[in-house]
């Protein structure tokens, strides 16, 4: 028998007098947690490293979670990035990383304590901002990838000003154009 959820089993046993007697058992083959990457971002104090984070669900046997990057190869998630057990911190770090040059793709995979049965993550796809001179105005011209992992409703647009203080000068809808000039 192979079994990959639950299955209920019957027995029947007959004496020599044509009496049965019956009794039934299920069994549910545990599956490792279905965990999710939470997002994908730079580092704050190295903008070099790129942080995976996710959050830990108490209670379903998870033993040790890694996490992948994708190859040169599509959908080719080879390359591992970091593993953590369960107890430790809910990230892992990504220093050869360099979103400056290009988005990258990840997937975590959940490692349960039982039976060492794997899931996989939604792949998160991080965003890869150009920044070219404006030719038509002064100013410059943004354009970017969509997220891919959670459901993006807005990217709110962010400009350092001259005391260094970050202000949203605008918001664009998921669905918009991933471009945006700014000639302020």
């Amino acid at each position: 028998f192979k079994a990959d959820s639950t299955i209920r089993f019957t027995v029947t046993g007959t004496d020599e007098k044509g009496c049965e007697s019956s009794n039934a058992v299920t069994v549910t083959v545990l599956q490792p947690y279905h965990e999710q990457i939470a997002l994908v971002t730079l580092s704050e104090l190295n903008d070099k490293h790129t942080i995976i984070a996710w959050q830990r669900t108490q209670g379903k046997r998870t033993q040790k979670y890694d996490v992948y990057r994708e190859s040169g190869t599509t959908d080719d998630f080879s390359l591992l990035i970091g593993s953590r057990t369960f107890n430790e911190p809910s990230y892992v770090v990504d220093s050869s990383a360099d979103m400056s040059q290009r988005a990258y793709r990840y997937r975590l995979v959940t490692s349960d304590s039982v039976c060492h049965n794997v899931d996989s993550s939604t792949i998160h796809e991080t965003i890869h901002l150009i920044s070219t001179k404006a030719l038509s105005v002064k100013g410059n011209d943004l354009s970017w990838n969509a997220y891919v992992g959670i459901p993006i409703i807005r990217y709110r647009i962010f400009k350092i000003d001259q005391q260094g203080v970050m202000k949203q000068i605008d918001s664009l809808s998921a669905e918009a154009a991933l471009t945006y000039t700014d000639s302020k």
